[in-house]
């Protein structure tokens, strides 16, 4: 997993620490510099303004209980939300072109093994888990004006479900059934949601922009 850094205090002698950034998203205008989406912000710069920790003193560790791949930790508020994501092998189209889409995805995704596959949230100051939401292959999600937007992908349909939950809770305010499969994780700029999309039966891709009510 690619650590989060950040979310120091101030330190006399380090300048401008909590100046902000170009690509700052509505998610982001409070004070506290926080991870809000992948790579930080809708400008993928995978930086935060802020200073990493100076030691490798552990503060807390929480055992999630099940195989976390390639999985973005977000932190917002008080809380550090983290996905078991999902796994890709090394294949591709090319390799057999006798491959059918749905045999080329099966081989795409992995299924996880045994655990509890979803979305979990810890106390960002304790690691100790507020709340736990089953998932089939989430994505890496986005946090916009203090609600998360996931979308969660169902291996068995070859579909995915765009979702919009509380952040204190893990229950939903509303969920969209998309009929294509959205593989990429989730961007927010300027109060729209943004995914790369795959149609595994026509085997095509596209992009996709819905607003923040679930609107294509």
């Amino acid at each position: 997993i690619f650590p989060v850094a950040g979310l120091q205090p101030t330190k006399a002698g380090f300048i401008e620490q909590t100046q902000t950034t170009d690509y700052r998203t509505t998610a982001t205008n409070a004070a506290e510099d926080y991870w809000p989406m992948y790579r930080h912000d809708s400008g993928n710069t995978g930086c935060s303004p802020y200073m990493a920790p100076f030691t490798n003193h552990v503060k807390w560790k929480h055992n999630i209980g099940t195989n976390i791949y390639q999985s973005t930790p977000i932190v917002y508020g008080d809380y550090i939300y983290i996905n078991t994501n999902w796994y890709y092998k090394d294949v591709s189209k090319r390799d057999n072109p006798e491959h059918t889409p749905i045999e080329f995805l099966t081989s795409l995704i992995q299924q996880q093994g045994a655990g509890s596959p979803g979305l979990y949230c810890l106390n960002a100051t304790t690691g100790q888990q507020v709340w736990y939401k089953a998932m089939d292959v989430p994505t890496d999600p986005a946090i916009v004006n203090g609600r998360m937007y996931i979308v969660d992908i169902n291996p068995y349909t070859y579909g995915s479900t765009l979702y919009c939950l509380n952040l204190d809770t893990g229950s939903q305010y509303w969920q969209l059934p998309l009929d294509t499969l959205a593989l990429t994780p989730t961007i927010a700029a300027d109060n729209r949601l943004y995914l790369g999309c795959l149609d595994i039966y026509a085997y095509k891709g596209s992009l996709r922009c819905y607003d923040l009510n679930g609107s294509l």
